[in-house]
C-alpha cells in the first residue's frame, strides 16, 4: 500500500515539476520491486523487457510520462486521474478505479475512448470492485490488481490480460514470467546464473522450508518453474 500511495506521489510531482531522472528512477524501482504497474511502466510485465536494465526502462518510462504534457481533454483527464487513483488508495486494488487506458505514445491521445473504460457517463471515475483470485479484469474493462497484488491498467483487454498474466505479487516478492519460468525481482544475473536447483518436495526441499520458514512455502506454489532469492542466494525449483 506504501509503494502504491508513492507512485501516485511520483507521478503528482512529475506532472505539477516536470520529470526529472530520479524520480522517474524511484517510479520503475517501484515498479519492479513491487509488481505495481502503471500505464506509464506496463511494459515491465512484457517478457521481452530486461526487468534489470534499470537505465533502459528509466529511458522507456520517461519517454512515456511526456503524456503529462498534455492538459487538456480526455487524455489529459485520464491522466490525473490515473495519479489520483494511487494517490488515495486506501489497498493496492483501489487504485484499479483508474482509467482503462494505456498510454504508450502521443498518438494514443487521438484514440476512441476504450468501451466500459473507468469512467461514468458523466466522466467521473468508477469505483473498483474487490476482485477474487484470478479476476484481472475489473468491471470497468481495464485491468485491475488481483488478489495476487498485480495492477497494471490498459485499453487493450486482450494485451492487459497478456501483462497482467505476466506479473504475481506474493507474500512481499515480486515475481515476472521469463522463459516459461517465474524470476524472483530480487535475484541479480549472477545468483540466476548461480542458482542451486532444488527437487520439489525432496529432502533439500523441506529442509529449506525449515531453514527459512513455513512462510516460504508460499513462493512455491508456482506449477512452472521458479527462480527465487532466499538468504543472499538463488534457489530454483
Amino acid at each position: 500500500l506504501w509503494a502504491v500511495r508513492r507512485v501516485g506521489e511520483i507521478l503528482d510531482e512529475i506532472d505539477l515539476k516536470g520529470k526529472n531522472d530520479e524520480l522517474v528512477k524511484e517510479l520503475v524501482t517501484l515498479a519492479t520491486q513491487h509488481g505495481i504497474l502503471t500505464p506509464y511502466t506496463s511494459f515491465m510485465a512484457d517478457d521481452q523487457t530486461n526487468t534489470r536494465d534499470l537505465s533502459s526502462n528509466v529511458r522507456r518510462a520517461g519517454d512515456k510520462l511526456d503524456a503529462f504534457r498534455e492538459t487538456d481533454g480526455r487524455f489529459g483527464v485520464e491522466n490525473r486521474a490515473t495519479k489520483g487513483s494511487f494517490q488515495k488508495a486506501a489497498s493496492p486494488a483501489e487504485a484499479a478505479a483508474a482509467p482503462a487506458f494505456q498510454i504508450a505514445d502521443a498518438k494514443d491521445a487521438a484514440k476512441p475512448p476504450v468501451s466500459g473504460s473507468g469512467f461514468g457517463a458523466r466522466g467521473s471515475p468508477q469505483p473498483a470492485r474487490s476482485m477474487g483470485r484470478g479476476d484481472a479484469f475489473g468491471s470497468s474493462g481495464g485491468i485491475a490488481s488481483s488478489s495476487a497484488g498485480t495492477l497494471t491498467i490498459t485499453a487493450d483487454r486482450d494485451e492487459g490480460l497478456r501483462l497482467a498474466s505476466n506479473v504475481r505479487n506474493i507474500a512481499g516478492k515480486s515475481f515476472y514470467r521469463r522463459d516459461n519460468r517465474w524470476v524472483d525481482a530480487s535475484v541479480t544475473e549472477k545468483q540466476e546464473k548461480d542458482a542451486v536447483k532444488i527437487e520439489r518436495f525432496s529432502k533439500e526441499y523441506f529442509e529449506l522450508i525449515d531453514k527459512f520458514g513455513k512462510d516460504v512455502s508460499k513462493y512455491m506454489t508456482f506449477d512452472e518453474p521458479v527462480v527465487i532469492e532466499l538468504g543472499g542466494k538463488a534457489y530454483t525449483f
